[in-house]
C-alpha cells in the first residue's frame, strides 16, 4: 500500500480493497521510471596509456585479455603494490568494457578471494588498489543474482560495510557505496535480510556524522543507494530505516539538482505508505511546503514522484490532512485537474476523494476553490473510470458535510443528478458509492424534514431516481441488492406491498411500479 484510505462515505472494507487495488496499479504504471536498482559502472576512460583501444575489442578478445591477466594478478607478489594497483586497473577496464561485466575470468578458483583480500587489506595510504578491485566486483554485483550471493559469502558485504563509513579516500568511498547499492538492488529479500541482520543503517548515520560534505556525484550514488534501501514489497522496518529521514529531508530542501530531488522524494514515498506514525513523521521534518512545489512543474517523473508522496500524506488523520492544506495542496491538485494526461487526474480526484471524506472544515476548503466546478465538468467529457473517482469524491463528501455544504453540493454542483445519471451502469464499483452517497443525502434529509416531506427523497422521485432504484434490484451483485432494497424499505414505503398474497411471488407489480421481494 501506499498509505491508509479513508472513505467514510461507503463501507470500509470495500473501499479499502478498491483503494489499495488502485494504489498498486498507479505504482505498477511508473516503474519504469524509476531509478535502475542496480547499475553498471562503465570505465571512466576507455584508452590505455599505450593507446589500445579497447572499445574496439570484441567481447571474445577482451576475456582472452582477462584471462591472461588473472593469471598474472594471481601469481604477482603481494608486496609489489604499483605492480598490482596496474594490473588490477587493466583487468577492471577489460571486463568493464562492455555494457555487461566479462564474468568468466573473475570465476577462476581463488580469483574472487583474492579481489575480496585486497578490500580488507590497509595500505598506508594507497586506496587505488581497493578501488580497483571494489569496482570490479561492483560491475559482478551488476550481474545475475548467484554473482550477487557469491560475493557475499566471500565476504564483500562486510568490507564494503566497514570501508564506506569511515574511509577518508572520497574516490574509494563512492566506489564502495555504489558496490553496495547494487547489492541493495539485486533482491528484496535480501535487501531486508541486510537491514535486519547487519548495522548498514547505524553506517549510514556515521557516515553522514563524519563527512562533513559530500560532492555531487557521490550524493548521486548515496540517494541510489538509500531508495533502494527503501522500496519494494516487503518493505523494510520502519523502526529499522526511519534515521535516514532527515538526510533525506536535508537533500530535498537544499538539493537544486533533478538527480538529488527526484530520488529524495521517491524514499519520502517508499517511508509513507504504511501508517500515519509515518506521515507524522514526515510532516515533523517540514517537506509539505517543498514537496508541493513539485507538483506542478516541467518534470513530468518529480511531478508524478511528488503525486505519491501527496497521496499517501492525504491518507493520514484529518489534522495532518489539514497541514497539507494549510501548505497549499489544493491549488496544485486544482491545476493538475487541467492535465493532459489522464492518470494524472485520476490520480488527483482519488486524492480529493479522501480529503472529502474528513472534517467539514476540509470539505469547505475545497469548496473554496475551482475544485468542484472542474469535476462536474469532468463528469461529462472525461473517461469511466475518471467518472467513477469524482463519484466516490461525491459520495465522500456527503457524510461529514454541513447542511449547507449539502445544499450547495445538490444545487450548485447537481451532486443527485449525477448519482441517478449513473444508477443504470453496471459496475458495483460504482453503484455502490453511489448508494452510500443517496443514503447519506436521505438521513441527513430527515433532520432537515421534521416531520415533513424528505427534500432529498423528493427531489430523487421529482427525477425518476425510484423507477431507477426499483429496477437496480435485479442487480446481481448481493451488496447493492441489499443496499437498494434498504434504501427503498426505509424512504419509500409507499411501495412497499405486504399482502400475504403476494408471498410466494418475487416480485410485486404495483401499478406500473415493483417492488422486489427481500431475498430470504
Amino acid at each position: 500500500m501506499f498509505g491508509q484510505q479513508k472513505d467514510e462515505g461507503t463501507a470500509i472494507d470495500y473501499v479499502r480493497q478498491k483503494r489499495e487495488s488502485y494504489r498498486v496499479s498507479l505504482r505498477r504504471e511508473r516503474l519504469c521510471e524509476e531509478i535502475a536498482s542496480k547499475r553498471f559502472k562503465p570505465a571512466e576512460n576507455l584508452v590505455e596509456s599505450d593507446d589500445e583501444e579497447l572499445a574496439m575489442f570484441s567481447h571474445e578478445e577482451l576475456e582472452a585479455q582477462a584471462e591472461k591477466l588473472v593469471t598474472t594478478i594471481q601469481d604477482a607478489p603481494s608486496s609489489d603494490l604499483n605492480q598490482l594497483e596496474n594490473l588490477v586497473m587493466k583487468l577492471r577496464r577489460r571486463v568493464s568494457a562492455h555494457d555487461r561485466t566479462i564474468v568468466g575470468p573473475l570465476l577462476r578458483e581463488g580469483f574472487l578471494d583474492l579481489l575480496c583480500s585486497y578490500l580488507k587489506k590497509q595500505y598506508n595510504g594507497y586506496h587505488t588498489l581497493q578501488k580497483e578491485a571494489a569496482w570490479i566486483l561492483t560491475n559482478l554485483c551488476n550481474e545475475d543474482n548467484e554473482f550477487v550471493e557469491l560475493c557475499i559469502e566471500k565476504g564483500v558485504l562486510n568490507e564494503y560495510l566497514r570501508i564506506f563509513p569511515t574511509t577518508t579516500n572520497q574516490p574509494l568511498r563512492e566506489q564502495v557505496l555504489w558496490g553496495l547499492a547494487n547489492i541493495l538492488g539485486d533482491d528484496i529479500q535480501l535487501r531486508n535480510e541486510i537491514i535486519e541482520k547487519t548495522d548498514i543503517i547505524e553506517r549510514f548515520l556515521l557516515l553522514f556524522e563524519s563527512v562533513p560534505e559530500f560532492n555531487f556525484s557521490e550524493l548521486e550514488v548515496i540517494m541510489w543507494a538509500i531508495s533502494n534501501l527503501t522500496r519494494g514489497k516487503p518493505y523494510p522496518s520502519y523502526f529499522k530505516v526511519k534515521g535516514l529521514l532527515p538526510f533525506v529531508a536535508d537533500m530535498l530542501h537544499n538539493s537544486k539538482d533533478i538527480n538529488i530531488i527526484s530520488p529524495a522524494i521517491k524514499i519520502i514515498g517508499n517511508l509513507t505508505n504504511e501508517n500515519n506514525h509515518q506521515i507524522h513523521d514526515v510532516l515533523d521534518l517540514q517537506v509539505a511546503d517543498r514537496i508541493i512545489e513539485f507538483l506542478y512543474g516541467n518534470n513530468s517523473e518529480i511531478t508524478e514522484s511528488a503525486l505519491v508522496v501527496v497521496g499517501n500524506l492525504l491518507s493520514g488523520e484529518d489534522y495532518q490532512i489539514q497541514i497539507m492544506v494549510d501548505a497549499g495542496v489544493l491549488l496544485s491538485l486544482e491545476r493538475l485537474l487541467d492535465s493532459p494526461r489522464a492518470h494524472v487526474r485520476k490520480s488527483v480526484i482519488w486524492m480529493i476523494s479522501n480529503l472529502l471524506a474528513g472534517n467539514f472544515n476540509l470539505i469547505q476548503a475545497v469548496l473554496n476553490t475551482q475544485i468542484f466546478t472542474k469535476m462536474k465538468m469532468l463528469l461529462t467529457i472525461d473517461d469511466y473510470e475518471i467518472q467513477r473517482e469524482i463519484i466516490f469524491c461525491y459520495s465522500n463528501a456527503t457524510k461529514n458535510a454541513t447542511l449547507d455544504q449539502l445544499e450547495l453540493l445538490v444545487e450548485k454542483y447537481r451532486l443527485i443528478d449525477a448519482f441517478l445519471e449513473r444508477l443504470e451502469y453496471e459496475d458495483k464499483n460504482i453503484l455502490l458509492p453511489i448508494l452510500s452517497g443517496l443514503s447519506n443525502l436521505f438521513e441527513r434529509g430527515e433532520a432537515i424534514a421534521e416531520n415533513q416531506v424528505n427534500p432529498y427523497v423528493r427531489l430523487v422521485e421529482r427525477l425518476d431516481g425510484a423507477r431507477k432504484l426499483e429496477k437496480l434490484q435485479l442487480h446481481p451483485c448481493e451488496e447493492v441488492y441489499n443496499r437498494v432494497y434498504e434504501l427503498i424499505e426505509r424512504y419509500f414505503t409507499c411501495l412497499l406491498y405486504t399482502s400475504d398474497a403476494a408471498d410466494d411471488l418475487l416480485c410485486v407489480d404495483l401499478g406500473g411500479r415493483r417492488i422486489i421481494k427481500k431475498k430470504k
